[in-house]
């Protein structure tokens, strides 16, 4: 079978079950049958215990297209609210790929259910991660700890291609419903953040509307209002043909100028913005947010670490392994893990503190050292990660200094010079919205991202959204980013140029900067803390 054809793996229609088997979870039940004169496939479960499941297995062997999504037609009742799961089985039956609707509630209906690519998880499996090129099997399987009954019909199941697409999805033109001189939709879709689309002040329902140049995915708009202090009530809708129009989201707006209007998953050839009128705003920029993004943060991250020179983006963002240690105090709730590069996660499912070190005119990240780890005295639970590169030593430890539940996260950079010259050299400490953890290793969390939408500095305290970081060591510096500027500043050997950033999307990040004279055969430090508890002390600064 070629890529560009359609894969029926039930095609309503032939009332067979051939190929499709049901099983279940010791104490629970699972029954296939064909009905509506062969065109439904109907599932009966029963689901009892803690863990339990039951499965509709469908044995096809088929090559992926390189970009599709899963279509899904059903009906169904149920007792109780469970998780359904699609799984994509390679042929060597040891590794799984799966999407996951939690707290599902069968659809009385008739309803096409469409799953998305960009949304596919990896499940489990020795490949640790990637994305399926062949299958063996697909699964239909339902889920639940509480307990669960019901019947699922199934009309269609099949995976359609879609045509790959040729870059980020975004605005190739804009028009507006009007436009004040100098104010033209095609403002809004200027970098400059002087410019921007205003609307005539007697425009009665003003909008905008972002033509993408082909049906794209999509997962929402992020928009920069201008003129005004806080968002107005909006809302978004989608076409294909830009004459029929489907509401995606309303949203009331507040929270800052800068907004991530959220429309779920979607597909569009235009995006429409309709405001408030009584509020008289207008629009610096407008983006289409990928829907990458939208459905999966990690598998957005791993793109842009794939688009990226080698160490501007964690190790695991393009699919290596990396190691990490737990960092904490005997006994403490709350544990930061230090990976093997010298990234420092500063809590479960928190952002990370990651070095970056200016010398010679370059920056040096993990990727352009060599790296060792040890143990503080060979044994005790205090970690270490050594860089060696261009007569430098960086070494960064971390520990915990406290109380169990007044505790801080403390992390020291030491700089040594191993070559008997002098350097002088410039630390970043930057702030960056990942974890150590990387996406194949979930352990019931969250991993790989962890989003930051605030950050700024108050002299030597870096807010980060509800936290804090504290330069223990004064800093020389501190600068701030939003994610579709990150911080290529760094690698000129500079700052970012705000002191703080609103990023709704979650990849805001920053840096302090330390400037530092090694001596020969001498070495400079700097010491970083994180509190923690809200009882934590403030550490001294």
């Amino acid at each position: 079978m070629t890529t560009r054809e359609e894969i029926a793996l039930w095609n309503g229609g032939r009332g067979e079950l051939a190929g499709w088997t049901a099983n279940a979870a010791p104490g629970s039940s699972a029954k296939l049958a064909v009905e509506e004169a062969g065109t439904e496939l109907r599932f009966d479960y029963s689901l009892v215990g803690h863990g339990a499941w039951a499965i509709a297995r469908r044995e096809l062997p088929f090559e992926l297209p390189s970009h599709y999504v899963v279509s899904l037609v059903l009906r169904g009742k149920a007792v109780a609210p469970h998780e359904l799961q699609l799984k994509l089985v390679d042929p060597s039956g040891a590794n799984v790929w799966w999407w996951r609707l939690r707290e599902f509630s069968p659809p009385p209906e008739r309803t096409r259910l469409v799953l998305r690519r960009a949304s596919l998880e990896f499940a489990w499996g020795p490949r640790s991660g990637g994305d399926p090129d062949r299958v063996g099997a697909v699964e239909l399987a339902v889920a639940s700890d509480r307990g669960a009954a019901g019947t699922l019909w199934i009309e269609e199941l099949r995976v359609e291609p879609r045509q790959p697409a040729t870059g980020p999805a975004r605005a190739r033109a804009a028009r507006a419903s009007s436009a004040l001189p100098g104010h033209e939709a095609s403002r809004a879709l200027e970098r400059d953040e002087a410019s921007d689309w205003c609307p005539a002040p007697d425009d009665g329902l003003p909008w905008l509307e972002l033509d993408l140049g082909e049906v794209r995915e999509c997962g929402g708009l992020a928009v920069d209002f201008a003129g005004v202090d806080d968002a107005p009530p909006s809302r978004v809708l989608a076409s294909l043909d830009g004459a029929r129009w489907t509401p995606l989201a309303e949203d009331p707006g507040g929270g800052g100028t800068r907004r991530w209007i959220r429309t779920g998953e979607a597909d569009a050839r235009f995006v429409r913005l309709e405001l408030d009128p009584q509020r008289r705003a207008g629009v610096a920029r407008a983006d289409v947010v990928p829907i990458e993004l939208a459905v999966s943060p990690a598998r957005f991250a791993a793109s842009l670490a794939r688009a990226a020179p080698r160490g501007r983006y964690p190790r695991h963002l393009l699919g290596e392994h990396a190691y990490w240690a737990v960092v904490g105090g005997d006994g403490d709730e709350r544990k930061g893990l230090l990976g093997a590069d010298g990234a420092l996660e500063v809590d479960a499912e928190g952002f990370t503190l990651e070095p970056f070190l200016w010398s010679g005119g370059r920056l040096l990240s993990w990727a352009d050292v060599e790296l060792g780890a040890a143990l503080e005295e060979g044994s005790l639970p205090i970690p270490s990660v050594v860089w060696d590169a261009a007569g430098l030593r960086l070494r960064i430890t971390a520990f915990a200094d406290g109380a169990p539940r007044r505790s801080a996260l403390v992390a020291l950079y030491e700089v040594e010079s191993t070559d008997g010259m002098q350097h002088d050299v410039r630390l970043f400490v930057a702030v960056r919205p990942f974890q150590v953890t990387p996406a194949w290793q979930a352990l019931n969390l969250t991993p790989a991202v962890a989003p930051i939408e605030r950050l700024g500095s108050d002299g030597p305290r870096v807010r980060v959204d509800g936290r804090e970081v504290i330069a223990v060591s004064a800093p020389d510096g501190f600068g701030a980013a939003r994610g579709d500027e990150g911080l290529a500043a760094l690698w000129q050997g500079r700052l970012p140029e705000r002191p703080r950033v609103h990023d709704p999307l979650g990849f805001a990040e920053g840096a302090l900067a330390f400037d530092l004279r090694v001596a020969p055969a001498g070495a400079a430090s700097v010491v970083v803390a994180v509190p923690l508890f809200a009882e934590t002390p403030v550490p001294p600064a």
